[in-house]
């Protein structure tokens, strides 16, 4: 009697020793401490991070770690914004995985992210510094990571000359061992003011161990444009370099042409009523030497259907200065190409049916 009387205590005090911590950890004031995280984050990913609005801990309803108004700002450069900026990041640990006695954290969630990927004058990408690209690594495994109302950016600085892509909804589940051996992504996208579906597979195991982005299969589709993208990304921790196949089919190429590529001397668009069939080959490190070889567009626009080849240099204008952005290799099917080069400010013999243009 005695004994279980003992016992009883024991369970009480542990309980009461358990709310106490939990106490503590849920009202104690974590902003304080926002600014050594800050510094340690630093000193993790070489480059300069703060956190501007909050930091907090909470017990319930599960375990998560919360920091608001997060930046983290670029190497030693010319660049025109922070690297990244999220309005609100959410750190949520599994608890099943707690009561089989393992640490994961279930989910990072991101709020508002903003991630500006800027190439500065001197051609030097902020995404890498003086040790290369930096990868941080968490101390626990990842499970999820979802982004809402997020913004990726990529260009020089310059307003003219930036891609922009919209993240309205977007899930990857990491490849880990046991389970999802291959990461899985699914969400919706933006470009252009039109929506976009992907998902499919981007990752494995076997991949990142030899610091690979491998396998990547990823489908699309959205308001007339669908396509494919598949290969791998090389040297993740270095210099990324690209290997990609692309194929794409859009019904409204007179919209997303100039969008598409802004360089292209086209006066006006409304011209390409019809629909175009796409296939490329993405290769290189994006803002050193990215291209798109072997592009073949065939087009059943009106009044003018034409075969498109050649190649496209996606480095931005800043770094390409007066190179010019590649080669396209045009054939007009019967129709007057007179027509067709007048829209486009060029000038060729009235009987000529196939024409090469560098594009600047």
């Amino acid at each position: 009697m005695r004994l279980t009387k003992v016992i009883g205590w024991m369970v009480v005090c542990f309980c009461g020793l358990v709310l106490v911590l939990a106490s503590i950890i849920q009202w104690v004031d974590w902003n304080r401490y926002r600014d050594a995280v800050a510094q340690q984050v630093s000193k993790a990913i070489d480059r300069p991070v703060s956190i501007d609005q909050g930091l907090s801990a909470r017990l319930f309803p599960s375990v998560r770690l919360e920091v608001k108004g997060l930046a983290v700002g670029n190497p030693a450069g010319n660049y025109q914004q922070h690297f990244l900026a999220v309005e609100n990041v959410r750190f949520e640990l599994d608890m099943g995985a707690l009561a089989q006695g393992q640490l994961r954290i279930r989910e990072i969630s991101l709020e508002r992210p903003t991630l500006q990927l800027e190439v500065d004058p001197n051609g030097s990408p902020n995404w890498e510094s003086d040790r290369g690209l930096t990868v941080p690594v968490l101390p626990l495994p990842v499970s999820r990571v979802s982004v809402v109302d997020g913004t990726l950016t990529f260009g020089s600085g310059a307003e003219a000359d930036q891609w922009e892509i919209r993240a309205d909804t977007l899930a990857y589940v990491l490849p880990r061992k046991g389970q999802n051996q291959k990461g899985q992504i699914n969400g919706q996208l933006s470009y252009a003011g039109d929506a976009i579906e992907v998902s499919g597979v981007l990752g494995s195991l076997n991949g990142l161990v030899s610091d690979q982005l491998a396998p990547i299969n990823l489908t699309f589709m959205g308001n007339g444009v669908s396509g494919s993208v598949s290969g791998v990304v090389r040297n993740l921790r270095n210099a990324p370099n690209a290997d990609l196949h692309l194929d794409v089919s859009t019904g409204r190429l007179e919209r997303n042409l100039t969008d598409l590529l802004p360089g292209l001397p086209w006066r006006d668009d409304a011209i390409f009523s019809g629909t175009v069939n796409a296939t490329g080959h993405l290769v290189g490190n994006p803002g050193r030497d990215l291209r798109l070889e072997s592009v073949r567009l065939s087009t059943t626009a009106q009044p003018f259907n034409f075969t498109a080849q050649g190649d496209l240099d996606l480095v931005p204008a800043n770094v390409r200065l007066n190179r010019s952005m590649g080669e396209l290799r045009l054939q007009v099917k019967h129709q007057s190409l007179q027509n067709f080069t007048s829209l486009m400010s060029l000038d060729v013999p009235t009987d000529v049916r196939e024409y090469r243009s560098d594009l600047r």
